[in-house]
């Protein structure tokens, strides 16, 4: 059995070191750029949400953007 729901990133309850990539997005308020990161990835198929989770966790695209703003500050 396959259960679809609509996907919004503000939605979702990430969890460990997701949750702080979801957070600093947040804070830099580029939630829209992760959720198209999102999208993009998962186009072709139905994610589970620990599949969303673990590319936003580990993610070399996420996590490159999250350093390159971390070395700016």
């Amino acid at each position: 059995m396959q259960y679809t729901v609509d996907f919004d990133v503000r939605d979702f309850d990430f969890w460990s070191g997701a949750r702080d990539r979801y957070e600093e997005y947040e804070k830099q308020d580029r939630l829209d750029e992760l959720q198209q990161m999102i999208e993009d990835a998962f186009c072709d198929m139905t994610p589970s949400d620990t599949d969303i989770n673990d590319f936003v966790w580990f993610d070399e695209e996420v996590n490159k953007i999250f350093e390159e703003d971390d070395e700016e500050d």
